[in-house]
């Protein structure tokens, strides 16, 4: 343990001196924290036994989990986790805690082994959010006191230990504007609130802010080559583009730049990649977990920035629809559930949905009205009506001069010369 907080202090260390022009971190929290990381106990005994979407989380908590491999970037053990802790939370039988927790238990020491990404670092973070979110959904401190002592030590170590040589994920959290960056923060968020540790969950909302496109509260410099392509104004970078954003001529408002440039440099439309897909996965977790935090206004800041950005993927998928069919096939069918319920859009979502790289089966935990989808036939999924509700109205606000530019809303940068 005093190893594990040695390190701690280090990478604390980093973070407080790797770059002096970063402002201090001064985002509180405007409320009083909800019970529950992602959901409480009272909130998921609420939920619906019937309909697809819980007969898919049901489904999967039911049979043999996949092998824990936290190294692993494509591994499903931590989403299947979480479907057998919100099983155990919804219908209170112990043999589903008890599953959950060993299933948590049985994830320990799994970062050491071979890797199958490029990075470490990467599988770690997607990777480690879902195990956090089952222990509070379960109350593991409460099902095993000492479970949950190694645990704790365990999430912390992930968070600020080096692996491989890299970076911590802490630090990767505020030096990559991409999905690297995005998925270490909603670990970092989800450790941070577990641990019960307000300054770490502040930080990480003053970087995700700053992710978002205010410049004053944090600054993301630097960016993969041929970012600056996709981005309006290279000189004052921001991962998400602000509103009105042009290109050539082209609308570029929510666009993600470090994540469009690796597919290239800019051209239009943009050739398909699913990494902005990612760049969102990490950053709306990141947001909700900050949300029941007490962070009132996180979906709210930079002008809806996370709604621009999923109303720009989908008005590229009125020019090729392979865009927005990640989130209806892929393993980011989540995604569009979490977006319509914070933002009472309509963008097309299916259900039931598949596990994603560090989230899933929020078509069960946050529909429409906590309820779930007609109940159908066969295997066929359910498909949601269209975006033209999201889309049409966040170009209304725009319109509007509802989402001003940057200087107009009085929220210039706070560096000169930027």
């Amino acid at each position: 343990m005093l190893a594990v907080l040695t390190v701690a202090v280090a990478a604390a260390l980093i973070i407080q001196t790797r770059d002096p022009r970063q402002p201090p971190t001064d985002i509180r929290p405007s409320r009083p924290a909800q019970q529950g990381i992602w959901l409480d106990r009272a909130e998921v005994r609420r939920l619906p036994m019937a309909g697809p979407a819980w007969e898919n989380v049901r489904a999967e908590a039911s049979k043999p989990l996949p092998p824990p491999h936290v190294s692993d970037a494509t591994s499903l053990h931590d989403t299947s986790t979480l479907a057998v802790a919100l099983v155990a939370a919804r219908t209170g039988d112990p043999d589903y805690r008890r599953k959950a927790a060993e299933a948590i238990e049985s994830a320990i020491g799994t970062e050491h082994a071979p890797s199958s990404a490029g990075s470490r670092h990467l599988p770690i973070c997607r990777n480690t959010t879902s195990y956090v979110i089952a222990a509070d959904l379960i109350d593991l401190h409460d099902y095993d006191a000492e479970r949950d002592s190694d645990f704790k030590t365990w999430i912390e170590a992930l968070r600020d230990n080096s692996y491989a040589s890299e970076e911590p994920a802490r630090v990767i959290h505020e030096e990559r504007s991409n999905n690297h960056g995005t998925m270490c923060g909603a670990a970092r968020a989800a450790i941070a609130r577990y641990l019960g540790d307000r300054t770490e969950l502040a930080r990480t909302a003053q970087v995700l802010k700053g992710w978002m496109g205010d410049r004053r509260s944090y600054r993301f410099d630097d960016y993969p080559s041929g970012s600056d392509t996709y981005m309006a104004d290279p000189a004052r970078p921001r991962p998400v583009n602000p509103p009105r954003a042009t290109k050539d001529g082209h609308n570029v408002d929510g666009l993600q730049p470090a994540e469009h440039a690796r597919c290239g440099t800019f051209r239009w439309p943009p050739c398909y990649t699913v990494y902005p897909w990612g760049g969102l996965a990490g950053a709306v977790v990141t947001a909700e977990i900050l949300r029941r935090a007490g962070y009132a206004d996180v979906f709210e800041w930079k002008n809806r920035a996370l709604l621009r950005a999923y109303t720009g993927l989908y008005e590229l998928s009125t020019l090729e629809p392979v865009w927005w069919r990640e989130a209806t096939t892929g393993d980011d069918s989540w995604q569009p559930w979490l977006a319509n319920h914070v933002y009472d859009t309509d963008f097309p979502a299916v259900t039931p949905t598949n596990p994603g790289r560090n989230m899933g089966w929020t078509d069960w935990t946050h529909g429409p009205g906590t309820a779930a989808e007609p109940e159908v036939s066969g295997a066929d999924p359910v498909l949601r009506p269209g975006a033209a509700h999201g889309a049409a109205s966040l170009r209304r606000s725009v319109a509007a001069g509802q989402l001003g530019g940057y200087e107009q809303n009085g929220e210039g940068d706070r560096h000169s010369g930027d």
